[in-house]
């Protein structure tokens, strides 16, 4: 996924690969990781504006998810989620909801759970 670092225009970017290319139907989902979502140098003012935002089960998990397109084999469709559905997740429905990106209607699908982590 990481490959390089770019600069641009004065600023560097972290590089990433397509994560989706070669997949005929790519089901990509946007997992947030940790509990805060600012650095150790930002200004007090956007660290504010951060802890303000809503985070749903991340504070207290360390992940949530802010989407996710899930392929519905049986039926053939796809579903697209997004971060609404991601910040509903509570202690009590994470496991249920989650459970959601790996269930494609014909298997669990276990053996994406290591390319996640």
């Amino acid at each position: 996924m990481y490959y390089n670092t770019i600069e641009r225009f004065g600023c560097r970017y972290m590089g990433l690969s397509d994560a989706c290319y070669g997949y005929k139907i790519p089901c990509p989902a946007d997992i947030k990781l940790g509990t805060i979502s600012y650095y150790s140098g930002d200004s007090e003012s956007r660290v504010k504006v951060h802890k303000a935002k809503p985070t749903g089960i991340a504070s207290s998990l360390g992940f949530r998810f802010l989407g996710a397109t899930v392929y519905d084999r049986k039926n053939e469709t796809l579903h697209k989620y997004d971060k609404v559905w991601g910040l509903s997740f509570t202690l009590e429905t994470v496991v249920q909801q989650t459970s959601v990106y790996f269930d494609n209607k014909t298997k669990v699908r276990r053996d994406v759970i290591p390319s996640i982590l």
